[in-house]
């Protein structure tokens, strides 16, 4: 259940086939706007994007549902990740392609099964496996800049 700015940001819950339905996005540009500077901010300064800014950008601000914010966090990867390549095309000759190829292939298989996985999932469960994923992360990268400090 949305609550807060999110629940403000859904209108008709509980109406039709159990989704709730979002305001347009011109209603809510500016509030869409901020949290999107915002994501561009944390992806230029610490090199995150994806599931660590959008996702939670999505769900928690705008009131999206977990797989609505998922799909959308995957075809705004898409499309910074082809702005940047094109940036960069040869500037870095020492590319490891063979690297990248076999990276892609395996982030391409995986995530094909992980979406078999997730639309068997309920959202409240996928939800929680990503805060938990979000908490894992924050220990694992606290607990190695602790030891760098010492």
């Amino acid at each position: 259940m949305c609550t807060g700015r999110a629940a403000r940001a859904v209108v008709g819950a509980g109406r039709g086939v159990g989704r709730a339905r979002i305001r347009p996005a011109w209603r809510r540009a500016g509030q869409i706007m901020f949290w999107a500077a915002l994501v561009g901010v944390l992806t230029g300064f610490f090199g995150v994007g994806g599931g660590f800014a959008v996702v939670p950008a999505l769900t928690l601000a705008l009131g999206f549902g977990m797989r609505e914010a998922v799909g959308t966090s995957l075809l705004v990867i898409v499309v910074n990740s082809a702005v940047g390549l094109l940036a960069r095309l040869g500037t870095h000759p020492d590319v490891d392609w063979v690297l990248v190829g076999a990276f892609m292939a395996a982030s391409i298989a995986a995530g094909q099964v992980g979406a078999r996985i997730s639309a068997r999932a309920r959202p409240e469960a996928l939800s929680l496996a990503f805060g938990l994923l979000l908490a894992g992360v924050a220990v694992a990268t606290a607990v190695q800049v602790v030891s760098q400090l010492t």
